[in-house]
């Protein structure tokens, strides 16, 4: 049996490092689960490696989480920002060529939101960037950036934000007359998005880690049995908790490989000899290793149709 213990840090560094001490030092925990921002977790990550704990399946993008010989207990399934806007270059590129295209790129101000341009500025779509743009977690509009990106001439718009932010950036882009391809991050991608923004949504991208939370797959299927048996409500059906189900579906993947001798040590060998491993279509199959603590390292695209997110193969 597995007891969770479950604290808010709020998105501040402070309280992640308290809960993170509270956890290790009152409660004895043998993982930390699922964190939510590079920012907190990279300022509780010391506490975590030096009591040995493990940190599992967060959803946090900073490149040096993945250093295996700095993080040795660090796991997880979530691609870096940078992977992420690195593989959507590559897309662009391949669907509609490089002449004539103009990008814009709006990220959050932080370590984050640098390794996002950082990504797409070292992908083959780089020289295609004319317009970078930064917001605040506290930001209330987003018509600066958007101003700015009709002065650019941007033909597509990159928007690292959150679901109720990108659907706020949808409502404000048409009101001010952007006319672009939009492309939101892995945040924006719920049905929360899609009520907030309604029509405007439709159409709109996403580059994702994963595959639609509403897509028809086994994996995909099984995962909103399990969450509305739950109680969960439509809007929860996410990007966000299906990264934490599939992290769910490693960690007892995990569990049944290192068997009745449970250690730190144990399980995270048996995280290290997964490969291969099939999700029913949620991911691409992950693959683990002494050296590779991120079993996937894919980008998936996703488009709004018809009211829903949905994975698409075939772009233009």
């Amino acid at each position: 049996m597995i007891d969770f213990i479950v604290q808010d840090d709020a998105y501040n560094p402070e309280k992640t490092v308290a809960n993170a001490q509270y956890f290790i030092e009152q409660e004895k925990v043998f993982a930390i689960w699922a964190s939510i921002g590079s920012a907190p977790l990279k300022a509780a990550m010391p506490i975590h490696n030096e009591s040995e704990t493990l940190t599992l399946f967060p959803w946090a993008q900073d490149l040096s989480f993945y250093d295996v010989t700095a993080n040795p207990y660090f796991f997880s399934v979530n691609p870096s920002a940078y992977a992420q806007t690195f593989g959507f270059g590559k897309v662009l590129v391949e669907t509609y060529g490089i002449d004539g295209i103009k990008v814009g790129l709006m990220t959050i101000n932080s370590v984050d939101g640098q390794q996002t341009v950082d990504g797409f500025k070292d992908s083959v779509g780089g020289s295609a960037l004319v317009d970078e743009q930064t917001w605040e977690r506290d930001s209330t509009t987003y018509g600066p950036q958007i101003l700015s990106f009709i002065d650019s001439g941007v033909t597509d718009v990159y928007i690292g934000t959150g679901d109720t932010q990108f659907a706020q950036f949808l409502l404000e882009a048409d009101q001010l007359g952007l006319d672009a391809r939009f492309w939101g991050s892995t945040g924006t991608i719920s049905a929360n998005s899609i009520e907030l923004a309604g029509d405007l949504s439709e159409g709109a991208y996403g580059v994702n880690v994963i595959s639609s939370a509403n897509g028809d797959k086994p994996g995909l299927n099984e995962y909103r049995e399990a969450m509305f048996e739950a109680g969960a409500t439509e809007a929860q059906i996410s990007t966000a908790s299906l990264l934490a189900y599939t992290g769910g579906l490693v960690l007892e993947e995990g569990l049944t490989r290192a068997g009745d001798c449970l250690n730190t040590a144990s399980l995270a060998a048996a995280f290290e000899s997964i490969t291969d491993f099939s999700t029913g279509g949620i991911m691409r199959p992950l693959n683990f290793s002494s050296e590779n603590h991120l079993g996937n390292n894919d980008v998936i695209i996703l488009q709004v149709q018809d009211g829903v997110w949905v994975e698409v193969e075939n772009l233009g």
